[in-house]
């Protein structure tokens, strides 16, 4: 495993999508890989608003089913509709060797995530996803803006997913 001295957002993503993994466990809640990237979605949305930064350093694209984080679809593909049951790793080429991401977070931002991450864990995926689907929203947005050739990689910004969701919340 690979572990670090709390740092400083953003973080890799596969190490928060690792600290989700702890904490649905801790709760006996299963997570899918659907409802993983709608967490993430979602966790980094109000991580964004609360505290102005990102809450992972990659970036959402918008793809046919949703916001995606690109590897983390590739990494947890192979459960399809199941519980997700390993962690994240990242291959080092160097070692040949896979390590698996821990995120060690400061108290504040354990905090901050934690109370995020226990208001949408006990929500249904399918409910998750129509609302990262809303009309005019984030995804709908950028999946315009990609189908009209305006925004090839397909990326939602922070600062789209930030004004969306304040507006959302306020």
């Amino acid at each position: 495993m690979e572990a670090s001295h709390p740092s400083a957002p953003p973080y890799p993503a596969k190490a928060v999508a690792n600290l989700l993994l702890d904490w649905a466990e801790q709760m006996r809640t299963d997570i899918t890989p659907l409802k993983m990237q709608k967490l993430l979605y979602f966790v980094h949305a109000d991580y964004l608003i609360r505290t102005k930064l990102p809450l992972v350093k990659e970036t959402f694209e918008a793809w046919s089913y949703g916001p995606v984080i690109p590897s983390i679809y590739e990494e947890f593909k192979i459960f399809s509709r199941e519980k997700i049951t390993s962690k994240a790793s990242i291959f080092n080429p160097k070692t040949r060797s896979k390590t698996i991401p821990v995120l060690l977070l400061c108290p504040e931002d354990e905090s901050i995530l934690r109370g995020i991450f226990g208001l949408y864990i006990g929500v249904d995926a399918g409910l998750l996803s129509a609302l990262s689907h809303r009309p005019d929203g984030p995804w709908d947005q950028a999946l315009k803006k990609f189908n009209a050739h305006q925004n090839i990689n397909r990326s939602i910004s922070n600062e789209l997913i930030r004004s969306a969701h304040k507006l959302a919340s306020a």
